[in-house]
């Protein structure tokens, strides 16, 4: 999976289907861990982004460093594992939801560093709708996890 507006370079596929060969069922590009990087944002998108990351963090006990990055591998029979009827959440919170099943169900998950490119002529569509339904599915993944 990676965004089609230029913001993710396929010249990281390599590696990222290198580390689901090496044994890893899903594998995301990390813009938060030692040699990624953002390069376009302002302040206020790297709070949202670091706020969703650390609630991610929190609240859905992921341990992923960068639960919201939508450049991602996943071996096919990890999506089959996973079960996408299970998830019920889209946009940004279906990032987060992907990973809170993958490491439940005790996937492999690896990071490999990326730098993002913010988009040039497209905007983003993060806005107080996608935040809300974000918090949301955060605050019923932490009841789900609660309730095992």
């Amino acid at each position: 999976e990676m965004d089609a507006d230029g913001s993710h370079n396929p010249n990281y596929l390599p590696t990222i289907v290198g580390k689901i060969f090496e044994g890893y069922d899903v594998v995301v590009g990390s813009r938060y861990i030692l040699g990624g990087s953002i390069q376009g944002w302002g302040l206020r998108r790297r709070l949202t982004s670091s706020g969703a990351n650390f609630l991610a963090r929190q609240l859905c006990s992921i341990r992923v460093k960068d639960s919201t990055s939508g450049y991602r591998a996943f071996k096919a029979e990890a999506l089959k594992r996973i079960g996408l009827e299970r998830v019920s959440s889209s946009g940004y919170a279906f990032q987060v939801e992907m990973l809170f099943w993958t490491e439940r169900l005790g996937l492999k998950v690896g990071e490999t560093p990326i730098v993002f490119i913010d988009r040039v002529r497209a905007r983003s569509k993060l806005g107080l709708k996608e935040m809300v339904k974000f918090v949301g599915m955060c605050l019923r993944l932490f009841f789900k996890r609660l309730s095992r």
